[in-house]
């Protein structure tokens, strides 16, 4: 029997930007005006060649720019962009990104036309590296899009406008702002190594109390989440943990949300995730994680606390740990009780039940199903309600109480006749009727072993015996209602088997109905024949 379905802890990509990035998305709009792609270089006519890139840097006509002297202070450009002014840029805006690049260069960013020609490198190499048996072949490049060029433009212009003015909040509130963008867009590559290089840059700032180099951990950690590598996120998830808990004053999100939460959310998740990717091979550092997350629960709120509690406690009952399990679920009980939370309630009474069970402490576990049966019924859960009954019921036939058994497995079938079929499978109805037919076939056999055990002489007219002689004879999915001839009975068999019999052997069933019962009955215990 498994327990009740809780939601896991969610697994679905968060909303970066509200739980992360409040000092990203408050950032400054400011960013520096570049000319739009195919922008009019006005009259000047003055010939160039065809933009290049070479291993030491990159070419423009007879213009040479190092990578060396792409690194230098921001006067060591004046040279540079005073020998483009007299090329003819006309030649180059053959296409969309062309412009842009040259756009770049004509305003002096230099470091922002480096980015755009790698970003487009390294896009083209993934693509031929997919393959062109992958989707991500034929998908248009960021490189085909103006408006993504525009925005790129604009952005890495802005980062090297403040870059130049020793700005690091500025640079990295550009590149935030980029990487949202493209987040927006789905071009996740791209947003994703912007992402890392704002937490590079956020590592430099000192003047916000470390709240950029804060939140540009979280946005790199789920951007790594998002990529499946859940260790690597897990490290950047802890370490915006730990700057927010430091903080003082404490951040809060521009909706008031206490950023410590938010942080100690992102590392319970993705705990439990590491939990879920290890079990099957490491159950020791499967349960270490979940009791992280456990630890950070507890910075969320009473209800993510106790869910951290169940998730512990089904990993303790799934390698067999009972003691622990119960601990754990009690005191999942115990947080459910204080939220009021019905769902929670039911699911930790049928944790305990079920772990009380195999420690076989059967008056406990009958309480816990009995409390999840109140708690069905509270909440009007009329298959929950069901699903009690049965799990009751068939622990009630375990232990020899057959007429409670019957009671419960009855009360559960007329509920699970009247749901709808869309909300019930024909499986679990199915399942719950020979569960009940088991039950009363027990409690009928246990009618006939009292009678036999009181040495009362016995007739073959006792009805619990022909009944149960019935049910085996016809091996009926039903338990029989009442007392049927053999030739009724063997009809109703061969209808619910839909076997075709032997035709001569079915005839002389037929005719003599009768020695087919004598055939399958006990000797009578007065014919002193019976042990």
């Amino acid at each position: 029997m498994s327990a009740t379905a809780l939601p896991p802890l969610a697994r679905k990509q968060p909303d970066r930007r509200a739980q992360a990035r409040s000092v990203g998305s408050s950032a400054s709009s400011s960013s520096v005006r570049l000319p739009p792609i195919g922008h009019a270089h006005g009259s000047r006519q003055v010939r160039s060649d065809r933009l290049g890139s070479g291993g030491g840097g990159i070419s423009v006509g007879n213009v040479q720019i190092t990578l060396q002297e792409l690194t230098k202070p921001a006067d060591s450009f004046d040279s540079i962009q005073r020998d483009l002014v007299d090329l003819d840029l006309s030649r180059f805006g053959k296409s969309g990104f062309e412009s842009s690049c040259l756009n770049l260069l004509e305003g002096g960013y230099f470091r922002a036309f480096v980015e755009l020609f790698n970003y487009n490198e390294q896009e083209k190499a993934d693509r031929e590296a997919a393959g062109k048996d992958s989707g991500y072949y034929y998908d248009p490049l960021v490189s085909d899009s103006t408006e993504k060029l525009d925005c790129l433009q604009t952005y890495l212009g802005a980062a090297e406008d403040a870059m130049r003015r020793d700005d690091g909040e500025k640079v990295y509130d550009a590149q935030c702002k980029l990487a949202q963008y493209f987040e927006e867009t789905g071009d996740i590559w791209l947003s994703d190594r912007v992402y890392q290089s704002s937490l590079e840059t956020a590592k430099g700032v000192s003047t916000d109390g470390r709240e950029r180099e804060g939140t540009a951990h979280a946005n790199f950690g789920l951007a790594l989440e998002g990529r499946g590598k859940y260790a690597e996120a897990a490290q950047h998830f802890e370490r915006y943990f730990k700057l927010a808990k430091a903080a003082d004053p404490p951040w809060y999100s521009m909706s008031g949300e206490s950023l410590v939460k938010a942080a100690a959310e992102n590392v319970a998740r993705i705990c439990t995730t590491l939990a879920e990717e290890l079990f099957d091979e490491d159950q020791e550092q499967s349960i270490a994680y979940l009791k992280k997350s456990l630890d950070h629960a507890r910075h969320i709120g009473t209800r993510a606390e106790g869910l951290a509690h169940y998730r512990l406690g089904n990993m303790y009952q799934s390698i067999s740990n009972f003691e622990k399990a119960v601990d754990h679920h009690k005191a999942y009980l115990e947080k459910s009780r204080h939220c009021q939370d019905q769902q929670g309630l039911a699911a930790a009474c049928e944790a305990l039940a079920l772990a009380n069970e195999s420690l076989e402490r059967w008056d406990e576990a009958i309480n816990y199903h009995s409390l999840l049966q109140e708690a069905a019924k509270r909440s009007n859960d009329q298959q929950l309600l069901a699903k009690a009954m049965s799990q009751l019921g068939t622990l009630k036939n375990m232990l020899g109480d057959f007429d409670e058994a019957v009671t419960l497995m009855d009360t559960c079938c007329t509920i699970q006749m009247g749901e709808s079929s869309s909300e019930l499978s024909d499986r679990a109805v199915q399942e719950t009727r020979a569960r009940y037919s088991t039950c009363k076939g027990h409690l009928s056999a246990a009618n006939v072993n009292k009678v036999l055990r009181s040495g009362v002489s016995m007739n073959f007219d006792c009805e619990d015996l022909n009944l149960l002689l019935l049910w085996k004879d016809t091996r009926l999915l039903e338990y029989p209602e009442k007392v049927l001839s053999v030739k009724d009975a063997l009809k109703k068999y061969g209808e619910a088997s839909g076997e075709e019999g032997d035709d001569k052997e079915d005839n002389k069933k037929d005719e003599n109905p009768e020695e087919t019962l004598q055939d399958a009955r006990p000797p009578s215990p007065v014919d002193g024949t019976s042990e």
